[in-house]
């Protein structure tokens, strides 16, 4: 499909593209939803891959197979996408359950008063400043 595309088939070039979000999405999605990334940053990366593979579609060497291409401008827009975010892709945690002065954390910790438990957790989060 990629040849005939280059060689000026629009009906070829549009059901390519749509072949290839379709399996790229998937793709991206395993790679940056494991790292807690949310569908619109896998939307925006898949449109980033594939204007990538518009853009650069003169690059294909059409002797070679399509598939070893694709994957290594998807990769790179990949690449890409985390370099921007840093090393450390941030994830929202929801500790609105969590309650460290509640009784049950007190069971837990050995202590029974509130002010115990309060100067215990105090100590821990300092103590995890240092790192």
């Amino acid at each position: 499909m990629m040849r005939a595309a280059i060689g000026g088939n629009e009906t070829a070039y549009c059901k390519l593209l749509e072949d290839l979000a379709r399996v790229l999405r998937k793709s991206v999605r395993r790679e940056l939803g494991g790292l807690g990334a949310p569908d619109n940053e896998v939307e925006n990366v898949l449109q980033d891959i594939l204007l990538a593979i518009h853009l650069k579609r003169h690059t294909w060497d059409a002797s070679k197979l399509l598939t070893p291409w694709v994957t290594a401008v998807a990769r790179n827009k990949i690449i890409d996408n985390l370099r921007r975010q840093g090393r450390r892709p941030e994830v929202e945690l929801d500790l609105s359950d969590f309650d460290a002065e509640s009784t049950r954390f007190n069971r837990f910790s050995g202590s029974s008063s509130h002010s115990e438990t309060s100067s215990w957790s105090q100590s821990r989060c300092c103590s995890l400043d240092e790192y």
